[in-house]
């Protein structure tokens, strides 16, 4: 992208006026991309969204050396004006171990990277039902897939109103690996991870595949694991599976 320099007699400790349109991967680490940030004045301002979850933490998917400092410090020069290219939205892969926390439904749950750092993560290549989407009511088996996906992240999930469908974590959080795809976005437009997550038993987006209750999805580019993500639907649907046969397929319809 095409980056315009700052003026060289710019105090380096007062937040700058915003002079370029710089993303994540224009900083080599972390460290880098949290000093620039304060010195534009943040955590308050964040004119280049280098801190999608509002945290305080530029970049915090950049390797480190690493910074969680509030205090500003004086800027990096920015990089060197480069001949204007296409926008790129493609990253290189970047892959971490976690904790599941939380499950918010079908195709999205909550980890935890290390002691502190947490994570809202939708799965890369699956739809499910919608349970909470605002706007949208309660979609034929959004719950089951909630339930399943509760099975899968947790050690002991549990029923707690008896109507034989997991609704609330219990026992232990399943370690797992999360993994982005180099042809996908990092994040969406809700600031989630997109990436695949896979624990000892295997990929959580490939189990909702072969119970039935989640369909492919491709947003925009096709991902790495579509073949197999494909073959998985294709095995579901054929012997109908979850909500192929509970719903006629229609993963949207109203419940």
């Amino acid at each position: 992208m095409a980056v315009t320099a700052f003026a060289p007699n710019a105090h380096a400790s007062a937040p700058k006026a915003h002079a370029a349109d710089l993303d994540c991967a224009d900083f080599s680490t972390q460290a880098d991309a949290q000093s620039y940030f304060l010195s534009l004045g943040g955590p308050a301002s964040d004119p280049d969204r280098l801190d999608g979850d509002g945290d305080g933490v530029a970049c915090e998917l950049n390797p480190c050396p690493c910074s969680h400092s509030a205090a500003p410090t004086p800027a990096p020069a920015p990089p060197p004006p480069a001949e204007p290219t296409l926008p790129d939205t493609n990253h290189q892969p970047l892959s971490f171990r976690a904790v599941i926390t939380a499950v918010t439904d079908g195709d999205t749950i909550k980890v935890r990277r290390g002691f502190s750092k947490t994570y809202t993560v939708r799965l890369i290549g699956i739809d499910t039902p919608e349970t909470k989407k605002p706007g949208t009511p309660l979609e034929c088996g959004g719950r089951e897939a909630t339930s399943n996906m509760f099975r899968l992240g947790f050690t002991r999930s549990r029923d707690t109103d008896g109507d034989g469908l997991r609704d609330s974590k219990g026992g232990k959080g399943r370690r797992v690996r999360l993994t982005t795809d180099s042809t996908q976005d990092r994040r969406d437009r809700y600031g989630r991870l997109l990436a695949y997550v896979k624990s000892a038993r295997g990929s959580l987006a490939g189990a909702q595949l072969r119970a039935g209750w989640a369909a492919v999805y491709v947003f925009a580019d096709p991902f790495a694991q579509l073949g197999t993500f494909q073959a998985a639907e294709t095995t579901a649907r054929a012997q109908m599976r979850g909500a192929w046969r509970q719903c006629s397929g229609n993963f949207h319809q109203p419940a």
